[in-house]
């Protein structure tokens, strides 16, 4: 392996070892800086306290709600399962040449027609 190689392999690792190393160093320096917020609240007693709860303007229901289990007959799926896989591809491809009285090259005018028809099948169970 020639000299250049492994000097371009060399600065690959290396600036790939410096944006590791450097990701990892925010990693965890970043927690260092996050400082908790301190409690700035006096807790009070609700013991003493007359608190009465407002109604829930929602409608509730009372009483037991009966479901009865309906009977279904099971369903039958009339489909026929292919295993097989097709795929077909068509392709048309067209060419004029086409010569002047005056080109000193000469050649003969022409039309050609070309086609491609390429058909895959695949059995796969």
């Amino acid at each position: 392996m020639s000299k250049n190689f492994y000097s371009n392999l060399f600065l690959f690792f290396f600036v790939g070892m410096k944006n590791l190393l450097f990701t990892i160093l925010i990693v965890t320096a970043l927690p260092l800086y996050v400082v908790a917020q301190e409690v700035d609240t006096i807790p009070i007693s609700t013991t003493d306290l007359d608190i009465k709860l407002k109604r829930n303007p929602l409608p509730s229901r009372m009483g037991v709600v009966q479901f009865e289990p309906v009977k279904l007959s099971p369903a039958t799926v009339n489909a026929k399962v292919n295993y097989w896989k097709t795929r077909t591809s068509v392709g048309i491809n067209i060419n004029q040449s086409s010569f002047s009285d005056n080109w000193k090259g000469g050649g003969v005018n022409s039309l050609a027609i070309g086609g491609l028809v390429n058909y895959k099948a695949e059995y796969s169970k």
